[in-house]
């Protein structure tokens, strides 16, 4: 991977991480704002009609033809003046219609059977439990967008009707004599969001198209220092004389210094090469004033040292190999000397030029080993009849 392709992966791995994490965030805080904005108007819409029943309901005793006395036949008066009012359906219907989101709301007793709803066929039928939009609201992104942009069933709001005519929180639920809820769409909420998303979309494409060009740019900006010295290395190789250097306003500092210092190298290139050819030369010329015999001798001479170096390696390292062994031998003789002493006390003389033998070639080995060292020679006296008389005792 070339370091262009290197720069334009990296700058636009950074940009995309940067571009998806706020779209991540756009997406988020667009879908907080639907579902708190379906929310208020969903519990609007149910606010709505109770305080429609709160003030519908004392009226409504007034015209009764016989007071309700005890709390079963009131309950089943105020359930026959709401399944009866006009006013009360058509209040329901416009507040549905007035909402983008809101597909129905329904008054249920305490019973849970639905006496008044925006659709007449749900009259009747008992209030089914959804899921609270405010447990979507308060999921997480994820959960919030799985919710919006999948399937789903409709989610409720619902606002409590107390016997005394007052609302009641959720711990008052119980004492609720009727059941406002009201029904939001999944569909109508995605329907809100996909021109958003489109928008973000789009944003997002067109910002990831412009980071390619800009990294692009940027790389091409960041390598134009380096192409440069690329060339400049290119010259000093080809012995081309160099370029004049350019003001330190267009370049970095740091850059601008690499360009005096590869100019300074390369003035020494060329002066190190001018003066290896004119050795060459003088070389050349030399040989050339030879004659053919002293040619030869200076060739055979080379061949030789060559054929010495050779030898020199090879006799290092078979002397290596000779000497360890040579070690071993030594200390099984002592080990076998010391064993069989007791036992054959003439074994001595015999291990003594088993012993002598092996030190003579340790000696060989070492002396194969100052081959490649300078040696000084020592002189010294040697008896020659102790010689001879080592030589015979041994054959």
């Amino acid at each position: 991977m070339t370091l262009r392709v290197r720069l334009l992966s990296l700058m636009l791995s950074m940009v995309a991480i940067v571009a998806v994490t706020l779209v991540i965030l756009s997406l988020n805080s667009l879908t907080v704002t639907l579902l708190d904005v379906a929310i208020s108007s969903s519990e609007m819409a149910g606010r709505q009609i109770q305080s429609f029943l709160l003030r519908r309901l004392p009226e409504s005793l007034g015209r009764a033809p016989s007071r309700p006395t005890t709390l079963s036949e009131m309950r089943d008066y105020w359930n026959t003046v709401i399944s009866n009012d006009a006013d009360l359906a058509a209040l329901l219907e416009q507040t549905m219609a007035q909402s983008r989101s809101i597909v129905e709301i329904d008054i249920a007793n305490d019973d849970g059977i639905i006496i008044a709803s925006s659709n007449p066929q749900t009259r009747g039928t008992i209030m089914m439990a959804r899921e609270d939009l405010r447990a979507v609201r308060d999921a997480s992104p994820i959960g919030r967008l799985t919710a919006i942009l999948t399937p789903h069933g409709d989610y409720e709001t619902r606002v409590p009707l107390s016997i005394a005519g007052k609302p009641q929180g959720i711990a008052g639920k119980k004492d609720a004599l009727f059941t406002i809820q009201t029904l939001v769409s999944p569909v109508l909420l995605r329907a809100a969001t996909l021109p958003a998303l489109r928008s973000v979309a789009v944003a997002s494409g067109l910002a990831l198209l412009a980071a390619f060009f800009l990294a692009y740019w940027s790389a091409n900006l960041a390598l134009k220092p380096l192409a440069r010295i690329g060339h400049i290395i290119d010259d000093i190789v080809s012995g081309r004389d160099l370029p004049p250097p350019q003001r330190e306003a267009e370049d970095a500092r740091e850059l601008a210094l690499i360009e005096a210092k590869l100019s300074l190298l390369g003035e020494r290139f060329r002066s190190a090469r001018a003066d290896a050819t004119q050795l060459r030369n003088t070389l050349e010329g030399a040989l050339e004033k030879l004659d053919l015999g002293t040619r030869r001798q200076l060739e055979s001479q080379i061949a030789l040292a060559r054929r010495l170096t050779a030898i020199n390696s090879l006799t290092g390292r078979v002397a290596h190999e000779i000497k360890n062994p040579l070690n071993s031998i030594a200390l099984r003789l002592e080990m076998l000397r010391s064993s069989m002493a007791l036992e054959t006390p003439d074994v001595d003389e015999q291990f003594a030029v088993l012993s002598s033998e092996v030190m003579r070639l340790d000696r060989v080995v070492r002396t194969f080993l100052d081959f490649n060292r300078p040696v000084d020679l020592n002189l010294e006296l040697v008896d020659l009849v102790e010689t001879a008389a080592e030589i015979l005792s041994f054959i």
